[in-house]
């Protein structure tokens, strides 16, 4: 008579490197899905916004030398009372006027003025109009000016530090895609993670149950030929329904999961998808200090935490240049022409024949200066403020190293000894069958015995995940899993500050 010995004893050494045959079509690496999430999802779409935005905040300081140009045009008439005949009482006058202004990144300022006027006179007395020698007379003024400023202001230190502080700015808003990256893999590798340890557990629970099948098919065998009684059977019976609702549950598990990680890559939720997962064995662990200086220059939120810190830096700067006295050196020289004739005019005063030169100092200061010290004080507490928070950053960062540190140095003695419990439950589990077979033992005991054999398969299972979710998790702590997974970080066309 043919027993099921041998498919029981044959089933308890199965073993996880067996990929149940509905999941192998649908193995997707941690790298498929990270990609397809940061091609996809949302959240980096709505970052990439935030760079465009603080692009305007630069275009708005260049616009500090941007040219100012006016000018005006017009004819008055005015006819006034006079106590002498020899003065005017009626005048026409037709005028143009033009300004233009550039401010100079040197902190100087020229300008440019010019006024053309016609001036026409009337006079009660014909002797006062006649001595009127030009009448009408037109009039050209042509003034160039220049403004240095000495202290304050001198080599235009808020336009250059607002330039500094708004490429930093621009910098640090480039980097909000990558820290929305940087949570989003974060979210992705806890989640795959997840998925794998509840794809193990399916598939172990799976083979639970094929061994309380063929444990409770052989109890009724012998039943048959009242060999043991009814209670063996129905611990048989208890056993395999404890198995079956073990499966179900842990298939509802790796339902949701699956789930939850198609939908975060805007998939159906239904979308077929299991793990594939490498193997972590003869991998380097570096040192504590090689691993935070890895971080240090990878980690994007230090990288944020750097340019705001430039940012603050420059207009710190600028606060306290307005703390100086103002003091500029103001130079004019300047044509004047005068003639009856428009062109004639026009052309003298483009000319230093009749002219107007001045160099004068001008100085200013404010009492108190309580704003230029609110500004300083804002600026150094925001220095601080980031200061602080870079230190809280590092702090964190390096908790996160130490822990997948920690799991790597561990994770494999603790794997080796979960594989040596394997083994030795398996031929415990195996030798107890042979007892059972030859009447010296009890169902009770293969029943336990099964339960301590699937315990140590799942949990030598569960081992080799953690493992490599360390050593994943080591790469995210330092900045590099996107590089490693060979994909490149959002707008990588931009460099990187």
């Amino acid at each position: 008579m043919k027993t099921p010995f041998r498919s029981i004893i044959m089933s308890a050494f199965i073993v996880f490197s067996t990929v149940h045959p509905a999941m192998a079509s649908d193995e997707i690496s941690l790298k498929d899905i990270v990609e397809t999430v940061l091609a996809n999802h949302p959240d980096l779409a709505l970052s990439r916004i935030a760079p465009r935005i603080a692009a305007t905040e630069k275009e708005q300081v260049q616009g500090q030398l941007d040219a100012v140009v006016s000018g005006r045009g017009g004819y008055v008439e005015d006819h006034t009372p006079v106590s002498s005949d020899f003065s005017p009482n009626a005048s026409k006058i037709i005028e143009l006027q033009g300004n233009a202004s550039k401010p100079l990144a040197s902190g100087g300022t020229l300008s440019f003025g010019a006024n053309y006027t016609r001036t026409d006179l009337s006079f009660n007395s014909p002797l006062a109009a006649q001595l009127a020698s030009i009448n009408p007379a037109y009039r050209n003024q042509a003034d160039i000016s220049y403004r240095h400023p000495l202290l304050r202001g001198a080599g235009r230190p808020a336009y250059h530090q607002a330039m500094i502080s708004a490429d930093a700015n621009s910098r640090a808003a480039a980097l909000q895609s990558h820290l929305a990256t940087e949570q989003l893999l974060l979210r992705t590798l806890n989640l795959y993670y997840q998925m794998a340890s509840n794809e193990i557990n399916v598939e172990l629970s799976h083979d639970a149950l094929l061994r309380a099948e063929e444990l409770l098919a052989y109890q009724r065998h012998r039943e048959e030929f009242g060999l043991i009684e009814a209670a063996d059977r129905l611990q048989a019976e208890a056993l395999l329904a404890s198995r079956k609702m073990e499966h179900q549950k842990a298939q509802a598990a790796l339902a949701h999961n699956r789930a939850e990680l198609n939908r975060l890559m805007l998939r159906s939720p239904e979308s077929p998808l299991s793990t594939k997962t490498d193997n972590t064995e003869n991998k380097p662990v570096p040192a504590l200090a090689e691993a935070m200086s890895v971080a240090e220059e990878n980690r994007p939120e230090l990288q944020a935490q750097a340019v705001r810190l430039t940012a603050t830096d420059a207009r710190l700067a600028a606060a306290k240049d307005t703390q100086k006295m103002q003091m500029d050196v103001v130079a004019s020289v300047g044509g004047r022409g005068l003639n009856d004739q428009a062109g004639a005019a026009l052309a003298q005063g483009f000319t230093l024949d009749d002219r107007f030169v001045s160099v004068g100092l001008e100085f200013s200061d404010t009492i108190g200066r309580h704003s230029s010290k609110a500004s300083i004080r804002k600026a150094e507490l925001e220095k601080q403020q980031i200061l602080l928070e870079r230190e809280q950053s590092l702090e964190r960062i390096k908790d996160e190293i130490v822990s997948a540190l920690t799991s790597l140095q561990t994770g494999a003695q603790t794997l080796d000894s979960a594989n040596q419990r394997t083994e030795a439950e398996q031929r415990k589990y195996a030798a107890e069958l042979q007892r059972y077979r030859n009447g010296r033992s009890d169902t009770a005991t293969i029943v336990q015995f099964e339960g301590e054999l699937r315990f140590a398969e799942l949990a030598q299972a569960i081992e080799a995940i953690e493992l490599q979710r360390a050593y994943d998790m080591l790469l995210w702590a330092e900045g590099t899993l996107l590089t490693r997974l060979g994909l490149l970080w959002p707008d990588a066309g931009e460099d990187r500050p």
